[in-house]
């Protein structure tokens, strides 16, 4: 049985769709090319796995997390993503998911991550986090590790956040 679709994330130029499941995997389709509007449809990931397969870069996938994918994001001009996780984790990956594990695993929220940013600047490989426990983290990724922690006043949860982009 296939685990539902949890996060999703495509590039700005449709080749590439970053999804992540409830069974704490991420899949990485490469040659989609998603513009083909013309023709709405429904398909599972498994249906978009053997069109992919069958086109230019297949498909990859790893399991980065224990349990449901909060939030996938594209970053490093689609050489890199980031994935969050119910399990507290923030993992830093190769979107070709090659090794089969991430390049860094990174811990520091007390409970589940429920979003992630990262800037569109290949140079400054950084992360933002957001989770249940009411905190925000600053991620160096070349380091993996955490340069900064915030936390909302109260029981506040951090439900989403982003970069300014100037």
């Amino acid at each position: 049985q296939e685990a539902p679709v949890s996060a999703m994330c495509a590039s700005p130029d449709g080749f590439l769709l970053a999804l992540g499941l409830h069974n704490g995997i991420v899949k990485c389709y490469r040659g989609m090319h998603l513009e083909d509007k013309d023709e709405p449809r429904q398909a599972s990931h498994r249906s978009a796995l053997s069109s992919s397969r069958s086109r230019e870069g297949g498909v990859g996938q790893l399991k980065p997390h224990k349990g449901q994918v909060s939030q996938v994001v594209l970053c490093a001009r689609s050489e890199v993503m980031l994935s969050v996780g119910v399990d507290g984790a923030v993992a830093l990956c190769s979107t070709r998911l090659s090794p089969k594990a991430p390049r860094a695993l990174m811990r520091g929220h007390d409970g589940a991550v429920i979003c992630v940013a990262a800037p569109d600047a290949p140079a400054s490989l950084r992360a933002v986090t957001g989770g249940r426990d009411g905190c925000c983290k600053v991620w160096d990724c070349a380091r993996a590790s955490c340069s900064f922690t915030g936390r909302v006043r109260g029981r506040g949860r951090v439900m989403g956040v982003d970069f300014l982009r100037a």
